[in-house]
């Protein structure tokens, strides 16, 4: 199967459709109507006698049989979506026209060959009959509605002519003015009834089209799945497609420049589906792209790429050009699901395996994925009961050691998750889900009120550091959440530090700047985490509210045996070290990093395996009070 041409979006289309679906509707009354006329040729053959009477009847019998089940054809391929409403309008017209020229003919024929008034009265009654059907049935179509008045009127004025009486020419011009006033009265019934039909579709678009891109909204997209599965015989790809980065376009430029994207990506996918598919908005930065006549897989990868490269271009929004991606979960009707709503949903669990893997790709649907996101769903269950009692979720201590006394100046407070069956979750297993959960707010509250509580009680000026994800930072309440925890933890200010990722800065809005900038002022301290991963720059360092910077494990890899990486890694020490801020290294693992890292005075703090596992809170407390430098422990580096 094809999927819906150029043509068939356009409105000249659909108003023909429309118009065809009028005129083959009623198929009943058309019959019933014919076969009556057809009765009343057979009685005036009866009656005159006249072989070309019955040449007439059997010629309308032929083409009534014929325009019913032409008829009833249109209503079977329109069922099935498959029919062609021009062609259908054409043969319409054609056997339409032979129908009344055939009817008018008989009139002539009456009045030709015999003077039997029964019979002329029961030709020109029907005529006229005939004449006001014609405005009845094809009042959709004024131009059918005039092609078949002219055809039925020229033989019947023929018939007033060949009696040649005065009173017969009388009764034609009669005639003649009330085929003029059928014709004027079926232009304006025809006029009605495309603006009903003009309205209808107003409001139809205004239900079924996006308002911004035009493109099929949601709820049309729904119809189509729905109207695709009908059609068992008939594969087609379905790829649910979501822009990557999308977010931080319209936060950070604002909405205008976000519609302005949407516009230019919906022209862009418009452009690469083609003519054999139909692209729709489901939702915000969400596209769906059906894809008809797919022969195999290989079909829907080709256009499932083709729409990455085109979404990856630069857009160009006026004041800026923007970058984003975009990811694109596919699936297959009849193989991977035979309704719509499965179909929908399978496409939906593949996208969501890219997005959380890959991003900028795309992934057919497979079982194994549905298998996971009964996996993710069963999790985020568990860690809604996991927030509602006490111990489940806890904290664990990792030192960060001080280069030139080796002994414990913070911790860094990681979270972790004791399951009651699954044993211990990792945090790189449930925080994601906590994020898109919505639960990331009820966790943050929780581990900030531990690790405060915990930290509270070591001794001496021991920080500890927190890690809060970017979706927290929006939060209106941060200041007040921490500034409650300390308040009741008792735990200074200046000891509790927040790590933050660089990408937060990027586009980072006021309100979220003005909270970070009124905790420090109390006294908390910030840090960037993870430095050298994200789209910071040097130069941007400076203007941070920031007191450290956390290099990251990955400038480490290597660097033993690499002296441009130890060179880069000595380089990017002392760059921080002249700004005035602390500079931690992370992810030392080996003795002989260790070594490398002491030796150089601008490595003002180190954290890492080497200095051993993260500690529970007794553990830390222990380390603290011990007082003495971290002895270190020999290990390879992980690779």
């Amino acid at each position: 199967m094809q999927g819906p041409s150029a043509k068939a979006k356009t409105r000249e289309y659909q108003d023909e459709l429309q118009t065809v679906r009028s005129l083959y509707g009623d198929v009943g009354s058309f019959a019933i109507g014919s076969f009556v006329v057809i009765a009343g040729t057979a009685l005036t053959g009866a009656r005159i006698g006249h072989p070309a009477l019955w040449l007439v009847c059997g010629l309308l019998t032929v083409l009534t049989c014929f325009r019913v089940a032409t008829m009833l054809r249109f209503e079977t391929r329109d069922a099935q979506g498959l029919a062609d409403p021009h062609r259908y309008l054409l043969l319409y017209s054609i056997l339409g026209t032979l129908h009344v020229l055939t009817v008018g003919s008989w009139t002539t024929a009456v009045f030709w060959f015999d003077s039997d008034s029964l019979s002329e009265l029961i030709a020109l009654s029907t005529a006229v009959g005939f004449m006001v059907g014609i405005q009845g049935r094809n009042f959709a179509s004024p131009a059918t509605v005039s092609l078949q008045l002219v055809a039925l009127a020229i033989p019947v004025a023929l018939a007033f002519l060949v009696k040649n009486s005065a009173w017969y020419l009388v009764c034609g011009l009669f005639f003649g003015v009330f085929m003029l006033s059928v014709l004027a009265n079926s232009r304006r019934v025809g006029k009605t009834f495309l603006d009903a039909l003009n309205t209808a579709r107003i409001n139809q678009d205004l239900a079924h089209r996006d308002s911004l891109t035009g493109l099929p909204n949601r709820a049309a997209t729904q119809r189509m799945i729905a109207a695709g599965v009908e059609r068992l015989d008939h594969p087609f790809a379905l790829h649910f497609l979501d822009l990557d980065k999308f977010k931080r376009v319209n936060d950070t430029l604002g909405h205008s420049a976000g519609d302005r994207l949407l516009l230019e990506a919906a022209r862009r996918f418009t452009a690469v589906a083609g003519e054999s598919c139909v692209v729709a908005r489901h939702a915000g930065d969400e596209f769906v792209i059906l894809q008809y006549g797919v022969d195999s897989r290989q079909d829907a990868a080709d256009l499932a790429a083709a729409l990455i490269a085109s979404c990856n271009e630069p857009y160009d929004l006026g004041a800026t050009v923007a970058n984003i991606g975009c990811s694109i979960g596919t699936a297959i009707f009849p193989e991977d699901a035979t309704s719509a709503e499965h179909l929908l949903q399978r496409a939906d669990v593949a996208l969501y395996h890219v997005k959380h893997n890959s991003r900028n790709s795309f992934a057919f649907y497979e079982t194994a994925m549905a298998d996971a996101e009964h996996e993710r769903l069963a999790i985020e269950t568990d860690l809604r009961k996991a927030l509602e009692t006490d111990g489940d979720l806890y904290m664990v201590f990792q030192p960060i050691i001080g280069t030139r006394t080796m002994q414990v100046v913070s911790f860094e407070a990681l979270v972790r998750w004791q399951h009651p069956t699954r044993g211990i979750v990792a945090p790189a297993q449930f925080l994601p889900i906590a994020e898109e959960s919505g639960l990331i707010s009820s966790v943050t509250d929780k581990t900030v009120a531990i690790a405060c509580r915990v930290a509270a009680s070591w001794p001496g000026d021991v920080a500890v550091a927190i890690n809060i994800s970017p979706s927290q930072l929006q939060r209106a309440d941060l200041q007040d959440m921490i500034l409650r925890n300390l308040a009741e933890s008792g735990l200074p200010a200046h000891r509790l530090e927040v790590e933050l990722t660089e990408n937060l800065f990027v586009g980072c809005d006021s309100e979220t700047m003005r909270q970070i900038r009124a905790l420090r002022d109390l006294g908390v301290r910030f840090s960037i985490d993870d430095f050298g991963t994200g789209y910071s720059n040097l130069g941007y360092i400076n203007n941070l509210p920031i007191n450290k910077v956390k290099i990251d494990r990955s400038f480490l890899t290597g660097v033993l045996d690499d002296a441009r990486r130890e060179t880069l890694l000595r380089g990017l020490i002392a760059f921080i070290a002249e700004l005035d801020l602390i500079t931690v290294v992370e992810g030392v693992e080996t003795l002989d990093q260790l070594d490398l890292l002491t030796s150089n005075p601008n490595a003002h703090q180190l954290q890492g395996f080497v200095f051993g596992d993260p500690l529970n809170a007794r553990g830390a407390l222990d380390l603290i009070r011990r007082a003495l430098p971290v002895a270190p422990i020999a290990r390879q580096a992980a690779q």
